[in-house]
């Protein structure tokens, strides 16, 4: 004799994915104290059913939400909108980050953010281009000149001042700083190592915007 019909209990959750995209917000370098423009970014439900979303949290004083488009739920396949600013109080490398707890297996869920805070100096190096001409192997040409310049409103902290080739030398009078306004002088030397077409670059890289900064130097050594 058949036995009676018997069923089975299915018991399952459907999976749900949220996450933040961009998983990473690199904010261009930003001068200090100021707001940069708001970046983007999404919190999204890759998954198949809704999900309830906990308040969105932002980490790292230099960064704010300036839009919140995120409720307390999250649809299927859907997505809610954050606008994400920068404002440095400090010049150099800054990071923070957003977070958000939801209702589904991967909780908590984090994008970082990135910035750079830069000073009120502004860099300007001139001119764009040296030519020395012809120098005999072995010798030194006269100096010529390039200019360091800030045109900003504010202190211009000088990192480095670096050639990119031995048969270009130089000499400055550029201390650790620059006040608004204020300029020093490069003095660099073609010493023709060989013979033929030689090129070069001096790089100028400071803490301001526009670094780094670069003449293109050129020579023949014969």
């Amino acid at each position: 004799m058949e036995g009676a019909p018997q069923s089975i209990a299915l018991n399952g959750t459907a999976q749900t994915i949220v996450q933040f995209s961009p998983a990473s917000l690199q904010f261009p370098p930003q001068v200090v104290n100021t707001s940069s423009s708001e970046i983007t970014a999404f919190v999204e439900n890759l998954g198949s059913t809704t999900v309830l979303l906990g308040p969105v949290g932002i980490q790292g004083s230099a960064f704010s939400i300036l839009y919140n488009g995120c409720g307390s739920k999250l649809n299927a396949n859907a997505g809610c909108i954050l606008e994400i600013v920068f404002t440095p109080t400090a010049i150099g490398e800054q990071t923070g980050g957003l977070s958000v707890t939801a209702s589904d297996i991967s909780t908590p869920h984090r994008a970082t953010l990135r910035g750079n805070g830069i000073s009120t100096g502004v860099e300007s190096l001139s001119p764009t281009s040296l030519a020395f001409g012809s120098q005999k192997v072995g010798t030194h040409s006269q100096p010529q000149e390039a200019t360091v310049l800030n045109s900003g409103t504010g202190p211009l902290g000088i990192t480095s001042i670096t050639m990119s080739q031995n048969f270009f030398t130089q000499q400055n009078n550029c201390g650790p700083s620059l006040a608004a306004g204020a300029s020093c002088t490069v003095a660099i030397r073609f010493s023709p190592n060989r013979e033929g077409m030689l090129v070069g670059t001096l790089t100028v890289q400071t803490d301001g915007s526009g670094s780094p900064q670069t003449i293109s130097l050129s020579g023949t050594g014969q």
